[in-house]
């Protein structure tokens, strides 16, 4: 059996990288870098879902969530909150 040193070892960053011809340095530089503007929009888009279907008592589904959030200005399609891979798990039963 492995030891944790081992497995460390193994699965280095430094090796990883090597393994995928991707720089040190420009592995470090994009981990510093700032997140997107689509992900930091995604990421406010997912708060408000969680606000409106927090205070609909977690009733609303995607379509009426949509709805509210159009009504406060937010221009979003009904599919965001249904999309495969939204990070919404309390809304896992409005996907299709």
């Amino acid at each position: 059996m492995e030891d944790a040193a081992e497995k460390q070892r193994e699965f280095s960053v430094s090796g990883v990288l090597e393994k995928l011809g991707i720089s040190k340095s420009g592995y470090y530089d994009w981990k510093r870098r700032d997140k997107s503007k689509t992900a930091k929009r995604k990421e406010r888009v997912i708060e408000k879902i969680k606000e409106v279907h927090k205070k609909s008592y977690e009733n609303y589904g995607a379509p009426k969530i949509t709805r509210e959030l159009r009504k406060q200005g937010e221009v979003i399609s009904e599919l965001r909150p249904r999309r495969k891979g939204f990070q919404c798990p309390f809304l896992q039963s409005c996907q299709h």
